[in-house]
């Protein structure tokens, strides 16, 4: 259920009001990033949206280094993160949680990832327990950051990849790295736990094909098909 309303989230972030039943939701933009809180009880989720358009990735892929406590990342996906940084500080500080879930889509789960191991590194909220749930989301820090969100913060994080979608496999994974448990959905939809040759072949025909057909790409990397996936998934 917890992946389920997190997939919902980050689908209807999009959305200009976005509503759940059960959640009190609201809607900030701090420039390029928009981003939602939603309340129930005392379980907190805060979502990120990707970008709007393919094109964007251009920028989003300018993939030099900026160093932090806690490792080394991506610039443009750490901009990104410290632009909302703030706030996002103000609605975890605002009472005290039992569980606060990051989650985000595209570029916003780079941002959300980025997030989540910030606010565990300078201790917010100590006694909530954090989650982190991506979807489609880049690789955006270095191995020290991926050891730390493993082994020191030991945060629940699900990463769901959809087969086809060429954005988890960007950029590089000679300079950047993945951390978290991988949730792979193949063509067929339907969730597997890929080899490492599938894993591998998945990312050269993602990367090799979809340069051709930009239509596979925003099939495979839409945030509707990867709520469908996770909404077909048994309880």
């Amino acid at each position: 259920m917890h992946i389920k309303i997190s997939a919902t989230l980050a689908n209807i972030v999009y959305r200009a009001a976005p509503v759940l039943n059960g959640f009190e939701i609201k809607k900030f933009s701090d420039g390029n990033i928009q981003w939602l809180t939603a309340v129930r009880g005392r379980d907190l989720w805060i979502t990120f949206a990707g970008t709007n358009e393919v094109a964007d990735w251009i920028d989003n892929l300018d993939a030099r280094k900026d160093h932090a406590s806690y490792g080394t990342f991506h610039s443009g996906f750490k901009r990104a993160a410290i632009s909302v940084e703030q706030h996002v500080v103000e609605e975890v500080s605002k009472q005290h949680w039992d569980n606060i879930t990051l989650c985000g889509h595209s570029l916003g789960g780079a941002v959300a990832a980025i997030l989540a191991t910030y606010l565990f590194y300078y201790g917010m909220n100590v006694g909530a327990k954090i989650h982190l749930t991506t979807f489609g989301q880049p690789r955006c820090g270095d191995d020290v950051w991926a050891s730390n969100i493993k082994w020191l913060s030991r945060i629940p994080y699900i990463r769901v990849v959809n087969a086809g979608d060429p954005v988890p496999h960007l950029p590089s994974f000679l300079r950047f790295r993945h951390a978290g448990q991988i949730l792979f959905f193949s063509e067929e939809n339907v969730m597997v736990a890929p080899t490492m040759t599938q894993r591998l072949y998945a990312a050269f025909r993602a990367i090799i094909t979809n340069r051709e057909n930009m239509f596979a790409m925003l099939s495979a990397h839409s945030m509707d098909l990867y709520l469908a996936n996770i909404l077909s998934m048994q309880e």
